[in-house]
């Protein structure tokens, strides 16, 4: 019986401090504190014309750009990725992108698709394949000219803080 209290004390130990990682703060529960209201971050970006390499399959890059959408079997196409720190007690975040000069080019090959994962245990593949219906289809890939995701870590000086990370497709796919 002592054991069992002894075991069910130390979970509770370990879920009560773990809720100073699920961001409230020791002593500060229930209150926002220093709250800054009205802070605004803006980060704009001119995006050169798209180089596109055409061989067996076109490829597209953008100088501007540091990643590439890796869904596998789907157009492999640039994308930029920017991460803003936000202080740990920020609220109502709102991210706002705005697309303005918008321009459409026909591309004669088709564009090579990202390529299939391989499991590293046996080598088989998990995902890949050409999706033809991505490649056939009137909808734009992505559909939409940005995505972000929040977060909260610690950043390179071990404080907490918010991570707003944006994801900005500056091109798109139509079949």
């Amino acid at each position: 019986m002592k054991r069992k209290i002894f075991v069910i004390a130390l979970v509770m130990a370990f879920l009560i401090s773990g809720m100073n990682l699920a961001g409230i703060e020791n002593g500060n529960i229930g209150k926002i504190g220093n709250e800054k209201r009205g802070m605004e971050l803006s980060y704009t970006i001119d995006f050169s014309k798209p180089e596109i390499t055409a061989k067996q399959y076109a490829e597209i890059s953008m100088k501007q750009c540091n990643s590439f959408i890796s869904i596998p079997g789907y157009p492999l196409l640039p994308e930029l990725v920017k991460v803003f720190e936000l202080p740990f007690n920020a609220r109502d975040i709102s991210v706002k992108v705005s697309v303005r000069g918008t321009t459409t080019s026909h591309i004669e090959k088709k564009v090579v698709a990202v390529p299939a994962r391989l499991r590293l245990s046996d080598g088989k593949i998990v995902e890949g394949g050409e999706k033809s219906w991505v490649y056939k289809s009137h909808e734009t890939f992505p559909s939409q000219w940005y995505d972000y995701h929040i977060g909260v870590g610690l950043n390179g000086y071990g404080e907490r803080v918010i991570f707003v990370v944006v994801h900005v497709f500056p091109v798109r796919y139509v079949g």
